[in-house]
């Protein structure tokens, strides 16, 4: 693959788009709780739980249908316009959100969205395959703080406008976002070109792989699902706890807590590098999914709103290392020509998880209220450390001369 493009301009032009992007979703998305509560009807503590569980669950298990097939596109026809793609599809999902009705007709706008969302999935892609190899690391991190950035201001913008517009409102102003980035990656981003064998074998690249690599993938990708489970979770009834614990000023507190999570996200998401050295892959993000519990149940546990923002914080933390250091996990165990397609399967178990955890714990939070829930899905997490120390493993070291993503054979360490 030739390295002609500039990843750098590549990096933050991606930067910015998906900064947007976040921006965008996290400026709506957190008060999907709040939107079923205030606008269509939903008045029951327990059916607004159940509800929110099902609109979160059905974001993701649209998302596990339709990203492997996305992955495969990307590696055969190109991965810029799976960027483009999933921001443009979010930007017209996202408006539909602010014209529905009923519960229900929530439920399908968030299906559409899970069709054409994995905007973090389709931008590692492109920054993995365009990146030299010694930089990917330091590249993700850079992407996963644009995510974060957008995921720190985008719910303190939008809870703040929610107190003086209506959210049907915010939810086209979200939608204006994401259009803006989708010109962005358009004008701004370029894709090497590849051969027509590379284009085709992605499949064939993926079955070829040996023993440790399916082995230390396939501990990857579960554990993926798992800390989705528990980090969606926690996100998706932070609105529900806060409700719980201060409802007069719910809209607000939910966007202070989802932007100290995102600040303390862009931190170590910038930083993670320093300990990576230090640490390796597994075990920097084997640690961080026991921190994600911590958090999680923290949040599950918290007598006050004032308890709720440093459990936020720890959640926050644990996210800016685990988002890529998975990614990277996944990417650099990948073949060159399969990047998009494992990393898509990686993304089917974050879907998953994204699916079926907001809806176990929305059921349990029904049944034995929003703590119990909360604390179970940080036990997810801590499974997910488990697999990563049991079955992960550390990518290829990179030779100095030779750092470049389509090398040729890397020597391993690590088990």
């Amino acid at each position: 693959m030739s390295q002609a493009v500039g990843w750098r301009r590549n990096l933050a032009a991606l930067c910015v788009a998906q900064f947007g992007g976040f921006f965008a979703y996290s400026f709506v998305l957190p008060f999907s709780a709040l939107y079923l509560h205030a606008d269509l009807g939903v008045v029951d503590a327990s059916h607004l739980a159940v509800w929110t569980g099902v609109a979160l669950a059905a974001n993701g298990f649209a998302m596990a249908a339709a990203t492997p097939i996305w992955g495969l596109l990307g590696d055969r026809f190109g991965r810029k316009q799976m960027v483009v793609r999933s921001i443009a599809g979010g930007a017209m999902a996202v408006a539909l959100m602010g014209i529905v009705q009923t519960p229900q007709e929530l439920v399908g706008t968030r299906l559409l969205l899970g069709l054409f969302a994995g905007i973090s999935t389709a931008t590692a892609a492109l920054v993995i395959s365009e990146t030299p190899r010694d930089k990917v690391a330091r590249a993700l991190g850079w992407l996963g703080s644009a995510l974060a950035l957008g995921r720190t201001i985008g719910p303190l913008v939008g809870g703040a406008l929610a107190e003086f517009i209506p959210l049907r409102q915010v939810f086209f102003a979200g939608a204006l976002f994401l259009a803006a980035a989708t010109g962005v990656v358009i004008g701004f981003t370029k894709e090497s070109k590849r051969t027509l064998p590379e284009r085709r074998g992605a499949i064939a690249a993926v079955r070829g792989l040996d023993r440790g690599s399916r082995r230390a993938i396939g501990a990857v990708v579960l554990a993926q699902g798992l800390i989705q489970w528990a980090l969606s979770s926690a996100q998706g009834m932070l609105a529900l706890r806060i409700l719980a614990l201060d409802p007069g000023h719910a809209n607000f507190l939910t966007g202070v807590a989802v932007a100290i999570s995102g600040l303390c996200t862009v931190i170590t998401a910038t930083t993670y590098s320093r300990p990576l050295a230090a640490f390796g892959y597994r075990r920097l993000a084997g640690g961080a999914a026991v921190l994600l519990f911590a958090g999680a149940a923290g949040l599950g546990l918290s007598p006050s709103v004032f308890a709720v923002m440093p459990a936020m914080a720890v959640v926050g933390a644990a996210f800016g290392v685990l988002s890529p250091a998975l990614s990277g996990m996944l990417g650099l165990e990948a073949p060159p020509e399969a990047k998009a397609t494992v990393l898509g399967i990686g993304a089917t178990a974050f879907a998953l998880g994204l699916a079926i955890g907001p809806l176990v714990t929305g059921l349990v939070a029904g049944v034995a209220g929003i703590g119990v829930g909360l604390v179970s899905a940080g036990v997810a997490a801590l499974v997910g450390s488990v697999l990563l120390f049991a079955g992960g493993r550390e990518p290829a070291i990179v030779p100095a001369a030779d750092s470049r993503v389509a090398g040729g054979p890397l020597p391993r360490t690590g088990a």
